[in-house]
């Protein structure tokens, strides 16, 4: 999260002095899942983006942000993002929301031109909709998969393992997949698996279930 935190006042940052160094006073808008299950990430990301506001203010750059709330859910991302575009004639906008509530937006961002730049990364074959327009600050799956790969290289020792997963068929369920794929190309046991759609779940029973099984 507090990479997060971090990474969102520096995309603002980069916004606003390389995309429009030489325009009048900015409008940035901010589409968040405050209202939903990533209600709990998105309250630090957007005190980033406050704080990256107040940097800029400093500086001698005043800009306006107009916050949105998508509630998680795709449908309402998409009427914020007209919102936005239509209504508050926005410069870019930022959301900090999960993959799939985005994912819906690409073709959009496409179609409208609009500088947009996400904390997460919808699945990957989104992502072309959208070239010149879109930007994330995470990375594709296909660098995630040689990621995880590398942790087994340094961790040969490593033959089971447990896998908690995000269950949504975007994200999550391409993680594990990847995981899973992974798992069997280096003979390494999958003992079990607990899914969870909740935001914040108590990972205590499941964790215990899977350590139980560890030899």
């Amino acid at each position: 999260m507090y990479k997060h935190f971090l990474y969102i006042g520096s995309f603002l940052l980069i916004l606003t002095s390389v995309s429009f160094a030489e325009a009048p006073p900015i409008k940035i808008g901010v589409i968040s899942g405050l209202g939903g299950i990533a209600a709990k990430w998105d309250r630090y990301q957007n005190m980033g983006i406050t704080l990256a506001q107040e940097e800029l203010a400093q500086r001698g750059q005043e800009i306006s942000i107009i916050l949105e709330d998508s509630q998680t859910l795709g449908t309402k991302a998409v009427s914020a993002f007209n919102k936005l575009i239509d209504f508050d004639h926005v410069d870019g906008i930022l959301a900090d929301d999960f993959g799939f509530a985005i994912a819906p937006l690409l073709p959009l961002v496409g179609q409208r031109k609009i500088f947009f730049v996400t904390t997460s990364l919808p699945h990957d074959r989104y992502c072309s909709q959208a070239v010149g327009y879109f930007y994330s600050i995470t990375s594709q799956f296909a660098l995630t998969r040689d990621a995880f790969s590398r942790f087994f290289e340094l961790n040969s020792n490593v033959k089971k393992i447990g896998l908690v997963v995000f269950d949504d068929k975007e994200w999550g369920n391409t993680y594990r997949t990847i995981w899973k794929d992974i798992a069997k190309e280096r003979g390494v046991e999958i003992v079990d698996e607990f899914l969870s759609n909740e935001a914040v779940p108590d990972f205590k029973s499941p964790v215990a279930k899977m350590l139980s099984k560890k030899t």
